[in-house]
């Protein structure tokens, strides 16, 4: 039995590549046990590790329903936003979209999202439908300054 531990680095470009985003450490400990020679060397198993962290990568990321619950936002200041085009343009309708990485949005370690700045948006007053926010089971910072909202209702049919 052939048992080694070895301490592989994963560059911080090479997480980007596998992953699509940055890694938050890029050291990876690796405990093999093997019922044979020892043939693999270093270099096989951080390659082995950077597979992993690809596979990782794609199963962390926003989850569905705050993706789709951010769509929504979107779309509700989108009617009332003077330039609709350029409207929030990192928040895509794209299933494999990260929403953790998109503009004015941040998230917790498990993916969630606990913080929307959602200042400055508006240049008029309407009403804000507060039914958008319940998606967000971790929301701790909501920013809506200088939106000039003169409403808020909540839509208990969503």
């Amino acid at each position: 039995m052939c048992c080694s531990i070895y301490v592989c680095r994963v560059t911080e470009r090479e997480t980007k590549i596998a992953t699509g985003k940055r890694s938050h450490s890029d050291f990876y400990f690796v405990l093999s046990c093997m019922p044979m020679e020892c043939r693999f060397t270093r270099k096989h198993y951080c390659f082995w590790v950077l597979i992993h962290v690809a596979f990782v990568g794609v199963l962390e990321s926003c989850l569905e329903e705050e993706r789709l619950g951010l769509l929504s936002i979107k779309d509700h200041f989108k009617l009332y936003s003077g330039d609709a085009n350029e409207f929030l343009p990192s928040w895509t309708d794209d299933p494999v979209a990260d929403c953790c990485s998109w503009e004015r949005v941040k998230c917790n370690n498990a993916t969630m999202v606990t913080q929307l700045s959602l200042d400055h948006l508006l240049h008029q007053g309407r009403g804000l439908n507060m039914s958008l926010f319940t998606p967000f089971k971790e929301l701790l910072n909501l920013d809506l300054t200088l939106n000039g909202f003169n409403d808020c209702y909540q839509n208990y049919g969503t």
